[in-house]
Formats: structure tokens, sequence, C-alpha cells
């Protein structure tokens, strides 16, 4: 199942409401989904977000596209464990709410107003970055809970990299290079090489 993340972008005059990002406690927590927190970038700039719409495909940022996709993947979902997942009460209602976070500024500023009352969303004019993210749903309509790697013969696959995951992009990245070395797919001398602080043979040797 697809979801598209949303962002609105906060003016200048709101960069110092808070020195760090603001994450609040899911209303769903059985689902993989924040609700929309207060995050401040590495260029200073402060984003509110994101929400999670469900989207009938990986490229659903319109409604063209939608549209185009929606028949065929509403029959794939009801062939599949996904079916469970979509007439589920629980669910309907996170979707609910975050469609109207989609619908309406508001609705989305207001999610962040319980723990910083000061935002105003009259004042919050600009939409700020969306992406979207596929999870995986096993047969009983449960989202996977974890990272799904598959090997073939000449390629590797890396599913349900959900979003948190990026706080451990660059070790997980090593553990991957080092496993596709390890199975023949990848043949690298590289082993010293380095990113930033960190260095591969450092990370592998951890690992």
């Amino acid at each position: 199942m697809h979801f598209r993340g949303e962002y609105w972008r906060a003016p200048k005059e709101y960069h110092d409401l808070t020195k760090t990002s603001v994450y609040s406690v899911p209303e769903f927590p059985d689902y993989p989904f924040l609700d929309p927190h207060w995050i401040i970038r590495v260029d200073g700039n402060c984003e509110i977000g994101p929400n999670a719409v469900p989207v009938f495909s990986p490229y659903g940022y319109n409604k063209t596209e939608n549209i185009k996709e929606f028949i065929p993947k509403m029959l794939e979902m009801l062939g599949s464990g996904a079916r469970k997942a979509i007439f589920d009460k629980q669910f309907q209602e996170l979707a609910i709410n975050e469609i109207q976070s989609s619908m309406s500024k508001s609705a989305m500023i207001d999610r962040v107003k319980r723990f910083l009352p000061k935002i105003d969303a009259d004042k919050i004019t600009e939409k700020g970055t969306a992406g979207i993210r596929s999870s995986v749903i096993d047969e009983n309509g449960k989202f996977a809970p974890d990272v799904i790697l598959i090997d073939e013969d000449m390629s590797f696959h890396i599913l349900n990299y959900n979003s948190p995951g990026a706080t451990g992009a660059l070790p997980f990245s090593a553990h991957i290079v080092n496993h596709l070395n390890t199975v023949g797919l990848l043949k690298s001398d590289e082993l010293d090489a380095q990113c930033g602080p960190w260095k591969f043979a450092n990370i592998i040797e951890k690992l």
C-alpha cells in the first residue's frame, strides 16, 4: 500500500519557536506512521508534517495519477492481505484522519497545535516537500514491521525500509554493501572507503 507524506513550511517568524524538532505520540501506534510533527531542517527551516495519505500509486502525487491507478490497485488489494487492512475499522479511522489532513491545512496544523499552541494556521501558506512510501502488508492484513531483504541471482531488493530507518541509513548501507560482496553480486576492494565520519571497514567490523 502506498502513502503520501505531505508537509507545510513554517514562516521565518516561527524558526525560533523551539530549539529542536518535536515529535508527538502517534494516535494509532499499531501502524508505522508518526503523527505530524515539528521538524527543524539542517538549513534551519521548519516544517510541519508529514501526514500519511493513502494513495493508489507510488507516483500518486496528483489526482490524475490516482484516478488512473484506482481500479487496478483496488483489485490488487482486494486479492491480497491488504483487503483485511482496508476493512479494519481502526485503519479506516486513520485513513479518514490523514485524508482530512491532506484536504484541509487547518486540520493538519491543528494536529501540531496540540503541543505547539502558538502556531497560527493562517500564517502558514507555503507547502513543503512530499514523498510516497510503500508499506508491505502481510497475508493477515498486518503491516510488516521490519525491512525485508530479497536476494535474487543478479539483483538484490530492499523492501519496507521505513522512514525512521533513515537514522541508520549509513551503517545499514555498509551492511548491504558487505552482503553484496559476500554473495558475489558486487566486487569491491574499497573496504576503506569513507563518507564523512563513517569508515566502511570500521562499520563492517562492528556488524
